[in-house]
């Protein structure tokens, strides 16, 4: 388990079967899924899809994520699987030959959590507002008349 540059960020390496604890959480490495495309297949153009199955176990609680390495067309498309009630976000950042596998563990939120935006507003009753109102509706009615007068003549 290395800390990456931002202090949010974890990188951990796993291998099928193995568990590691980060923190009060323990992720295990389930399986891993690929769609079985050939070297050759992947330099003709071909796409390779690996998937990774883990379980990650907080207080008693189990749960699953799926992050998804796509290489196509020699670039490598990632596919993380955000966990809101653990509040992280895995990604599958490389596959090693010997079966092994390396995440990224990200923090949403932390010290950087930026505040959801808040709308105010107040509501309040004017008592003489209907004559502004009956003022602006009678200056409406009289540019009317004088613009029908105007035309007539």
């Amino acid at each position: 388990l290395k800390a990456a540059k931002n202090e949010n960020v974890k990188t951990l390496s796993l291998k099928k079967g193995e568990t590691e604890k980060i923190g009060d959480e323990l992720v295990k490495l389930i399986k891993i899924k690929s769609n079985h495309s050939t070297a050759k297949d992947l330099s003709a153009g071909g796409t390779v899809k690996v998937s990774a199955k883990l379980l990650i176990e907080k207080k008693g609680k189990a749960f699953i994520a799926e992050p998804e390495l796509e290489l196509r067309n020699n670039k490598s498309y990632y596919n993380p699987d955000t966990l809101k009630a653990l509040g992280k976000i895995f990604s599958l950042t490389k596959v090693n030959a010997s079966g092994g596998i390396v995440l990224k563990i990200k923090e949403l939120g932390g010290k950087n959590r930026t505040k959801p935006e808040e709308l105010s507003a107040q509501l309040s009753v004017e008592p003489f507002i209907s004559l502004i109102w009956l003022g602006v509706i009678l200056t409406t009615v009289g540019f009317f008349v004088s613009s029908f007068r105007r035309r007539r003549s």
